[in-house]
Formats: structure tokens, C-alpha cells, sequence
């Protein structure tokens, strides 16, 4: 049978046709991205319109891809990697090449008959991206914390002792400088970890009046605005 082979990257898809023998017969080069995928699609249908799409890495940068193949009605398999480096290795190219690993991406879709189906995006996948984003917030929340600290270090020795929460409007009038406040850089590098944390425009106020904040001003998630 014929098949068309596809090794995916990030920002390109390197795509392989080959005949009922195994021998190329096209090669083509699409980004990968809404307009690549389109091309693809027209040139999978005008090189080799019979064919079965094999593509590595179906659930990662081919996810994509993968979707609008199988939704324009192609036949589409996910090729596991161990298989096209076992072919890559029978193919008489030379070295490693994006086209190489495609037309042995294609070969293994056309000899072997019970490769599983792509991979679509599903709720596991949506629990996924959130649980990374949800530890990208408590990585961010965490060095926000320390930085604070690393600050009230310099500005408030002992402040531990009579501070139990950093985001209440009491604990920010309780961290005042010394006498003569502080320069308006640190002020800000100060607030803006306030509101990194998520303390409220009460807090950040109080604090910008305990630091010598300019009572003229307004502060809003950190940054100073007139007004």
C-alpha cells in the first residue's frame, strides 16, 4: 500500500510519500501551523490520494496536524519511535535528516498493519495543562514569597517575630523602614511582590504609606499610576 510518512518539530513537519514498493515518491517540507496543515492536506490528496498518514509524535508537536488530517477524512496512524529508528537505521541515507526519518516513518506505515490510532486531545490532556499551570502559579507565588522575604531581611530585621501574614493591610504598616523611608525603586520592587501575592489594593495602599509612598498616588498589582 501506499503511505506518506511525517516527522514533526515545533515550528516545521517534514513529509514522505512513498509507492507500493517503498520507493519515494515525493517529498515536501510544510510549517507547521493552521496554513502548513492545509497544504499538507492538498498535497497528501494530489502526491498520494490512497495513502495512509503515519505521523510520529501524534500527541506532541503533531498533535495539531493529526486533528486536521483525521477531520479532512485521511486515514491517519500514530507511528511509535522505536520503529522508525529501527527502519531509519535500514535506510541506505546517510546520517540523520528530517526527510530521512520521514520516508522511514513511511515505511513503517505501509509494513505494519496494526499501529495504533492518533492520539486526540482529551480531558486528560485538559487535566494535564492545568495541573502545569497550576504549578507554574505555586513556582511563580514561591519565588514572589522569597523575594519578599529577602527584602523585609534588609528592611525590617526580626520581622518574623511580630508578622504572621504577609498580605494584611496591618502587617504592611507593621513593616515600616526606617525612619526616612526607602528609595522609591525599592518601593516598587516591594509592592509589585504584594501583588505577585495576591494582596489587596488596601494592603498595597498601606504599604505605600508606611514606605513614603507619595500620597498623591495610586498603586494597581504593583506598578505606580498618577492620580
Amino acid at each position: 500500500m501506499t503511505a506518506i510518512g511525517i516527522d514533526t518539530h515545533k515550528a516545521t513537519l517534514a513529509a514522505c510519500a512513498i509507492d507500493e514498493l517503498g520507493r519515494p515518491i515525493g517529498e515536501a517540507t510544510f510549517a507547521n501551523d493552521p496554513a502548513g496543515h492545509d497544504a499538507f492536506i492538498a498535497w497528501a490528496r494530489s502526491t498520494a490520494p490512497e495513502a495512509t498518514v503515519g505521523i510520529e509524535g501524534s500527541s506532541s508537536f503533531g498533535a495539531p496536524l493529526a486533528r486536521s488530517v483525521q477531520g479532512a477524512g485521511l486515514c491517519v496512524r500514530e507511528v511509535p519511535p522505536h520503529l522508525s529508528r529501527a527502519e531509519r537505521r535500514r535506510t541506505r541515507r546517510p546520517g540523520k535528516s528530517d526527510p530521512g526519518d520521514a520516508l522511514a516513518i513511511a515505511r513503517v506505515t505501509a509494513r505494519e498493519t496494526n499501529l495504533p490510532p492518533i492520539r486526540l486531545s482529551d480531558r486528560t490532556s485538559d487535566l494535564h495543562l492545568l495541573l502545569e499551570a497550576r504549578e507554574d502559579l505555586i513556582g511563580e507565588a514561591t519565588r514572589a514569597r522569597n523575594r519578599l522575604h529577602a527584602h523585609l531581611l534588609v528592611l525590617a530585621p526580626g520581622y518574623g517575630g511580630t508578622v504572621t501574614n504577609l498580605v494584611a493591610a496591618s502587617a504592611a504598616r507593621s513593616l515600616a523602614p526606617a525612619p526616612g523611608g526607602c528609595s522609591a525603586s525599592t518601593r516598587a520592587s516591594i509592592l509589585s511582590v504584594f501583588a505577585a501575592r495576591g494582596s489587596s489594593p488596601r494592603t498595597r495602599w498601606a504599604l505605600a504609606i508606611s514606605t513614603s509612598q507619595p500620597a498623591n498616588s495610586r498603586w494597581s498589582f504593583g506598578e505606580p499610576v498618577g492620580g
